[in-house]
């Protein structure tokens, strides 16, 4: 398993974001990233799978 935390410095330049939440039940939250939209790759020649 791979977890990863934001570091510090960065959650400090966007105080506004949400960076932890406390509870007290275990919960997962899965997110997917679709990838960037082929069409804005193309011009640069990068081919995308």
């Amino acid at each position: 398993m791979y977890l990863v935390k934001t570091p510090e410095f960065i959650q400090k330049l966007f105080p506004h974001f949400i960076w932890k939440i406390t509870t007290q039940e275990k919960v997962v939250y899965l997110t997917f990233d679709d990838g960037p939209i082929p069409e804005s790759l193309g011009y640069r020649s990068i081919r995308t799978i």
